[in-house]
């Protein structure tokens, strides 16, 4: 089993965004997503990043979003573009998992016709029923979806629970693949999923986003400010999640720990 990590375009947010102590300046931020070659599954997805199709034909309030990020997405940036010169037809593609649903996790969906999706079922259809503006205030545009996305899902609330005593202080645990875990990490969205890979060599855990920057989790002082909270679907229980990601980090230091938006990983 292997995994490939690469950038499906960026965003140009205010450092000071991602760390109170930062200058207060634009950064090139990923936006990461990965291949991971299973030897069952066979080339499955972990998120799809961004795509044109981000950028077109939305509404001000989520146009005023991209401008405040500064997305930067091009034809060729997409996953399917790199999967594509990489060799793998993106048709090929057999699961996509989708750890949230905010924009730039999903923004490359449209592009692999014969993929499901496994995401969470409870937000899909919590987000499903708000009204578009607060859909767009919560960072969710369902036109990115594929208009067959609910027969394609597979939920990962149906997932058999898993025991790995290794990920405490984290409990909610469900095996996707043979040898590879979700990991509830709320907060940052409702429900949020990480990816464990014990088997990889060191074992490798993807944080999504309950952390933007892994330093985060090294020092206090590289902590957002707390006006992020606004965006955070719980700013409590994201606070929650960071401190037992420092707790397994502790716990585990030869782990390989990797975030969406990462600069150095990336």
């Amino acid at each position: 089993m292997t995994l490939t990590p690469f950038s499906a375009g960026y965003c140009h947010p205010l450092y000071w965004f991602m760390d109170w102590s930062a200058p207060f300046r634009r950064v090139r931020v990923p936006i990461g997503v990965a291949r991971l070659d299973h030897p069952m599954a066979g080339s499955v997805l972990i998120d799809t990043g961004l795509a044109p199709r981000n950028t077109e034909n939305a509404a001000f309030l989520e146009s005023l979003g991209q401008r405040l990020l500064g997305f930067e997405t091009r034809p060729d940036t997409t996953a399917a573009h790199w999967l594509t010169q990489t060799g793998l037809n993106p048709a090929d593609v057999g699961q996509i998992l989708i750890t949230h649903y905010h924009n730039d996790h999903i923004g490359g969906l449209r592009d692999f016709p014969n993929a499901r999706f496994v995401g969470s079922r409870t937000d899909y259809e919590r987000i499903m029923q708000l009204s578009r503006q607060q859909q767009t205030a919560g960072a969710f545009n369902p036109a990115l979806l594929p208009p067959d996305f609910a027969e394609r899902l597979l939920p990962i609330d149906d997932l058999p629970k898993a025991y790995r005593p290794e990920l405490e202080p984290f409990t909610d645990v469900r095996e996707w693949l043979s040898g590879v875990f979700l990991v509830n990490l709320p907060g940052h969205t409702r429900n949020q999923f990480g990816v464990y890979m014990p088997t990889l060599n060191p074992p490798t855990f993807w944080v999504a986003d309950a952390v933007w920057q892994l330093k985060t989790l090294d020092s206090q002082a590289a902590t957002p400010p707390a006006i992020v909270k606004v965006i955070k679907d719980s700013w409590p229980v994201y606070q929650d999640t960071v401190q037992k990601l420092r707790t397994l980090r502790t716990a585990h230091p030869d782990w390989r720990l990797i975030s969406s938006h990462d600069i150095p990983s990336f």
